[in-house]
């Protein structure tokens, strides 16, 4: 019974340690994202109300990521906002511009849906890269969807 108590106590230390890394890592990923986002002209142009909405969905996250017990759901999260919050976040600015001082009234400009680079695939690549020339014919499929997203009207967030 010792032994078992000892080993138990040690596996929730490394699981203690193993969620703390994942919670670290999935801060690190957002705030990578985050930081540069809040002095882009994007964000600066957007509406008071739209950086709000942005920070307070962004806060959101990160005090989730904090209270997560399970490191499958902490990558989840960071996972999720990386392919698909940071996205609608960039619509949302781009979508709620802050009126000009120079009274000229502007006509609002349809904004690109944005997609996340994670969400296009080289189609028709299969198995390994071993080659020079396998290298060429992936890059080559990958720029294909790239310019095919942005034909579609998209925007990739890299």
């Amino acid at each position: 019974m010792t032994k078992l108590k000892a080993a138990a106590v040690e596996l929730e230390a490394r699981i203690s340690e193993a969620l703390l890394a994942n919670r670290d890592a999935a801060l690190l990923e957002i705030d990578s994202r985050w930081a540069p986002l809040q002095t882009s002209t994007i964000y600066l142009d957007a509406t008071d109300a739209a950086k709000r909405n942005a920070t307070q969905t962004v806060n959101t996250i990160l005090d989730r990521i904090g209270r997560e017990s399970q490191i499958a759901v902490v990558r989840e999260i960071a996972n999720t906002f990386e392919e698909h919050t940071y996205p609608t976040i960039l619509d949302q600015l781009a979508e709620n511009p802050r009126p000009r001082n120079d009274d000229t009234a502007v006509s609002p400009v349809p904004v690109k849906q944005t997609v996340s680079v994670k969400s296009i695939s080289a189609t028709g690549i299969h198995g390994v890269l071993e080659t020079e020339d396998d290298v060429d014919r992936y890059l080559d499929a990958l720029r294909t969807a790239l310019l095919q997203a942005l034909n579609d009207d998209k925007r990739i967030a890299l």
